[in-house]
């Protein structure tokens, strides 16, 4: 499988939103890792408007294997 996410993938269990607090923007940051390579889905006020983007990005990256 040249492209794709192994049925059998496990996610890192450290971080349970997918977000985390950049103190020097004084925002929240949603992140994704997808094939070894970080993708910063975007930078919000609220770490609820992070989760959910984040939430959205593991439906375009991971799909069926979320």
């Amino acid at each position: 499988m040249k492209y794709g996410i192994k049925k059998d993938r496990k996610f890192n269990k450290n971080n349970s939103s997918g977000v985390h607090f950049d103190e020097d923007r004084g925002l929240w940051v949603a992140q994704i890792m997808f094939q070894r390579k970080a993708h910063i889905l975007g930078r919000f006020k609220t770490k609820s408007e992070a989760v959910k983007t984040r939430l959205t990005g593991e439906e375009k990256y991971f799909g069926k294997y979320r």
